[in-house]
């Protein structure tokens, strides 16, 4: 990388810009990000997985996704402690899962991840914009089998990765000691499929897809649901009870698909404009401070959307949060008002 002045007082250089831009994100915020995101997904799939309230074919695509959310963290996790090591001291195991798994991995389960809000937004789509023509998909068999298809997609896209690197063999000069580093496979990484046909591939199915999904999708499935709302309330007093219990259920999903869209917009269009900068640009454009800050903050974005999902349906939903309390009902004190006691021993 070029020398440059930096703007701020004409002595740092580049490199050295750029390696203060890589301790804010990777040393100060990401560890943030990875410790709130893997405690919250915790609890996220606790919530989903035992309360009573979030049943439903629609929560089975959230459930596995917060499953996936919470693999790309802990596997950011690893690679983050690994990198902590000197070179000199990583056992070859460790460099060779580096080199051909991590990537592997996190990409595969960001695009499950991706996918799977796809599959949930069609999924809502068809339930509340054509209800009685659709009916067939609302099913956990359905649900099953779209979630293995998204799995074995995904993983077939980033396939590729297990190939990009080998692990190279060095000896210290100073102890003469072995030791081993990943490096990139130029001749994979010069191949032309590799190198112009792959990456449109894998980023469409890694946030294009899931982005115009959810652009397209999103409109007619908000304006479907106020008009149900609207009806729901004029016909109120003519309501079953099996019709409320519907209603309140289409709206809890409709409140979390709508915080899993915000969440998965905000967070993953920096890397969809990331994959098409990359492609589109000079490589001294790519080279620059600019590119590296937005490229490192695009990243940590990713990162987010895998974390935030649990707080994002704390703040949005009154039914997750009344799941949560049912869930972990010891982390509420229930408040004893005076003269509570003496009137349960009067109804007892």
């Amino acid at each position: 990388m070029t020398q440059a002045p930096d703007n701020s007082g004409g002595n740092d250089t580049v490199e050295e810009a750029t390696d203060r831009v890589d301790f804010i994100v990777n040393s100060v915020m990401l560890p943030i990000v990875l410790v709130a995101g893997i405690s919250g997904g915790v609890l996220n799939i606790i919530v989903l997985w035992k309360s009573d309230k979030l049943r439903g074919t629609s929560y089975t695509y959230l459930r596995w996704m917060s499953i996936t959310d919470l693999a790309v963290l802990i596997v950011k996790s690893v690679q983050v402690t690994f990198t902590r090591f000197p070179a000199e001291s990583r056992p070859l195991s460790t460099v060779r899962f580096y080199a051909h798994g991590y990537l592997l991995l996190i990409n595969s389960f960001v695009c499950m991840s991706s996918l799977l809000v796809a599959v949930v937004s069609i999924e809502r789509y068809f339930s509340i914009c054509q209800p009685l023509r659709f009916q067939f998909l609302h099913t956990r068999k359905t649900a099953r089998v779209a979630i293995v298809a998204v799995v074995i997609v995904s993983v077939i896209i980033h396939i590729p990765h297990t190939f990009d690197k080998y692990v190279a063999k060095h000896v210290s000069p100073t102890t003469n000691a072995t030791y081993y580093t990943r490096e990139w496979n130029q001749s994979v990484r010069n191949d032309v499929i590799y190198a112009y046909v792959w990456p449109v591939v894998r980023q469409f199915f890694y946030s294009f897809l899931p982005i115009v999904c959810l652009l397209c999708l999103n409109p007619p499935i908000i304006l479907a649901h106020r008009r149900s709302l609207a009806q729901r309330r004029r016909m109120r007093a003519k309501q079953t009870t099996d019709e409320a219990s519907h209603a309140r259920e289409q709206r809890r999903m409709f409140v979390m698909l709508l915080c899993v869209s915000v969440v998965f917009l905000v967070c993953m269009t920096p890397q969809a404009i990331l994959a098409i900068l990359i492609s589109s640009v000079s490589v001294s454009f790519i080279n620059s401070l600019e590119f590296f800050t937005f490229r490192m903050i695009a990243h940590l974005f990713e990162k987010v959307n895998s974390a935030a999902n649990f707080y994002a349906y704390s703040l949005a939903s009154g039914a997750f949060r009344q799941s949560f309390r049912e869930v972990f009902p010891f982390c509420f004190r229930s408040r004893v008002q005076p003269g509570s006691s003496s009137v349960r021993a009067s109804t007892d």
